[in-house]
């Protein structure tokens, strides 16, 4: 019969996990959402997820969300770089930004986030920021909706969803049959009789 690996804690638990406390009062940590900073919570949810081998639903009981939160923390404890360690530590960093961080390569980790409190950027500036877009494409695509709505008379809008080759969705919104026939003549498409 196999034996059960041995926890080895990351960096983060050895750094984070409060002294000698024992399971109970960990979880009762948790359950109470009592912590110093949120390095010391993503590491008291790696320790029990990985050490004291709790279930990823019953530590999302534990603070009343969902199971995919805590997959997204424990991915995000794992990832993370220790570098980032004394940011978390101080709060200067949300978990949402945390998890986008996590996702990078480990030697773009700390660029990204030194930039992002230095910008001060909003999470979605910073995934608009690592995904190469920036808000001068997204004002001319704003304009290029309100330009084709107007020139139209129909509410389109544009997404960008491709942002290496630029390739997205135009859509456009109607009310009703007669609506939809107006566009398709608006647009010169012929309907079969």
């Amino acid at each position: 019969m196999a034996q059960k690996k041995k926890h080895e804690p990351s960096e983060l638990e050895l750094y984070y996990l409060p002294s000698r406390e024992p399971q109970e009062a960990l979880i009762a940590r948790l359950r109470d959402n009592n912590f110093d900073n949120l390095a010391q919570k993503l590491a008291v949810i790696l320790f029990l997820k990985d050490g004291c081998s709790c279930k990823s639903s019953y530590l999302a009981d534990l603070q009343d969300v969902d199971d995919s939160v805590v997959r997204h923390q424990v991915y995000t404890a794992r990832h993370l770089i220790s570098d980032l360690h004394p940011l978390v530590s101080k709060d200067r960093i949300t978990f949402s930004a945390l998890r986008t961080i996590a996702h990078l390569p480990p030697d773009q980790q700390e660029k990204a986030a030194r930039d992002m409190l230095a910008k001060r950027m909003s999470v979605t500036k910073l995934r608009n920021y690592l995904s190469g877009s920036d808000s001068n494409s997204t004002d001319y695509v704003r304009q290029l909706s309100d330009s084709i709505s107007d020139q139209s008379g129909f509410s389109a809008s544009i997404s960008i969803e491709d942002t290496k080759s630029n390739g997205g969705k135009l859509s456009f919104s109607f009310c009703g049959l007669d609506d939809f026939e107006n566009l398709l003549s608006r647009l010169n498409i012929k309907l079969p009789e």
